[in-house]
């Protein structure tokens, strides 16, 4: 993806498109090109001075300053500010240009840079995470096309497979936790972190994946004795449907003496005063210190 318009140049580094033509016009800070047709388009060299320039100007540093320094200086100066500030904004843009340009060596080299120098849990929570939210906006609005949010989403699943297994030795005696998403729901990611957390923490996990029927699952409860299971919602489906695997869910249950930790990102999340057996939670993060508490 080599072409971008205003509209899109605009959503990538956040900096509004009359902004955008101002710097243009009085510091020369980009110089878009026209189609045969005469509509300006910005390639991919220009997103990626715009995003170091953005990042300078969000840290305070004056347009005309930023303009009057030569590319070297730029990307020195971006250096600089995000060892003084923090990581994570050049390395979303960097995050960024390699989505658009499907590079997957420099994806994950950015990712395998944060882990080193911040951490696993760090480089999730602050950078991976948020990369993956707003591709999914850049991808509802049109910005980007299905082949770059897999390529995301497979490097991203990946990368914790990778933690996970890496992972070993987990107490004989360890509590367990069993895993799944139910029926229609296919968002893995934040699952898969949440294995990632509870195995480090030193639990026994089972991971059931996507889409897991009823059945399915009272066999894993009989089989696997879990105190705790823990699920995450995001599809939306009608309240009749949904009250109905609510009600079953809790019946298997509590027929098995397990607690169920639901991170609830859809819409319409139930009363708790309906469902004693489970307990709802705004999200993954919360949902797992939910369980943490508990045990």
């Amino acid at each position: 993806m080599d072409q971008f318009s205003i509209k899109e140049i605009e959503a990538l580094t956040g900096i509004k498109a009359h902004t955008i033509r101002i710097w243009e016009q009085r510091y020369g800070v980009v110089c878009p090109k026209r189609t045969e047709n005469n509509i300006r388009f910005y390639t991919s060299e220009d997103l990626r001075k715009l995003l170091n320039v953005t990042a300078l100007y969000n840290q305070g540093i004056k347009i005309s300053k930023i303009a009057s320094m030569d590319e070297s200086a730029l990307c020195k100066e971006v250096q600089v500010a995000c060892k003084c500030n923090s990581i994570w904004d050049e390395e979303m843009a960097q995050l960024k240009l390699a989505m658009l340009s499907l590079d997957e060596d420099a994806f994950n080299h950015i990712i395998q840079r944060g882990i080193l120098q911040c951490g696993v849990d760090a480089t999730f929570e602050k950078l991976l995470f948020p990369f993956v939210i707003e591709m999914g906006n850049w991808w509802q609005t049109g910005m980007i096309c299905t082949a770059h949010e897999h390529f995301v989403s497979h490097i991203t699943k990946q990368t914790l497979l990778n933690q996970i297994t890496s992972i070993i030795n987990t107490p004989v005696d360890a509590k367990r936790v069993l895993l799944y998403l139910p029926a229609g729901e296919m968002h893995e990611l934040s699952l898969l972190y949440a294995h990632y957390k509870l195995k480090k923490a030193g639990y026994k996990v089972l991971y059931l994946g996507q889409c897991v029927p009823i059945g399915a699952i009272k066999t894993a409860l009989k089989t696997f004795k879990p105190t705790h299971a823990v699920t995450h919602l995001v599809t939306s489906e009608c309240k009749d449907a949904t009250a109905q695997m609510l009600n079953e869910t809790q019946k298997l249950m509590e027929e098995s003496n397990t607690l169920l930790h639901i991170a609830w990102t859809a819409q319409n999340c139930p009363s708790q005063e309906e469902f004693k057996s489970i307990s709802f939670s705004p999200s993954i993060k919360e949902a797992i210190e939910s369980l943490f508490n508990e045990i």
